[in-house]
């Protein structure tokens, strides 16, 4: 019997550890070009407006040196409504398996005079008409420094529509990530000028794996072989 058990609770661990292991990071470093990010502008309702599109498709420049690390990307803003980073589609369709987990990125910001336009929402998860929104912080750094930013994917970090919209549920995130359409990082944060954003170190990852599941599977390993040593 005892040993019946033990291997029920080594396989039920085994899968725990197992399945959010299987879901892996969308990550983009920059390393040698875009990987196919682009911008858009959205219009301007005081918040930005994600259904009004300035202008779209266009291809921010590589720099491949001064990046958190190496290389990055940059956009110029014209300063004719909201810019934000576009991420490429590997970023979207059923990415139900990251909730829980963090979006993680870097911001670079060249002020060149202008006014600060307040706190736009740093990321925006978009899926049909289903929009919501996460503050990550203040405004980056200005070059050549650059600020992180983490976002959790958990309901409570997230407002539907705009940051003063309703907090997010667990069912909005969930629906929201199961087909997600679009992921959106801030490119602008001042007025009335032309400024220069970058972005790196983009990471859309999972809940990780415990450090005390994998601590558990390896004592019941240890168990597992004195068990084996002791009938022989």
């Amino acid at each position: 019997m005892k040993k019946t058990n033990l291997r029920d609770l080594a396989g039920l661990l085994f899968a725990a550890a197992s399945a959010p292991a299987a879901a892996a990071t969308l990550s983009s470093d920059f390393s040698l070009g875009n990987d196919g990010w682009s911008v858009s502008t959205f219009g301007d309702n005081g918040q930005p407006d994600f259904t009004t599109i300035v202008r779209s498709g266009v291809t921010p420049g590589f720099v491949a040196t001064g990046g958190d690390p190496g290389g990055f990307i940059r956009v110029q803003d014209p300063d004719e409504g909201w810019t934000y980073f576009i991420a490429p589609g590997k970023y979207t369709g059923d990415l139900s398996d990251k909730l829980g987990g963090t979006l993680s990125f870097s911001l670079q910001h060249n002020l060149n005079g202008g006014t600060l336009i307040g706190n736009p929402p740093h990321v925006v998860l978009k899926s049909g008409s289903r929009i919501l929104v996460a503050d990550a912080g203040g405004p980056p750094a200005s070059t050549p420094a650059w600020t992180p930013y983490s976002v959790s994917l958990t309901a409570g970090n997230w407002r539907v529509g705009t940051l003063i919209g309703a907090l997010a549920t667990d069912a909005d995130l969930q629906l929201t990530l199961s087909e997600l359409g679009g992921l959106f990082l801030v490119g602008e944060f001042v007025t009335p000028v032309v400024e220069s954003n970058g972005l790196d170190s983009v990471n859309f990852a999972p809940v990780p794996v415990p450090a005390a599941v994998w601590g558990m599977l390896g004592a019941l390993g240890v168990l597992g072989r004195r068990g084996k040593r002791r009938a022989g």
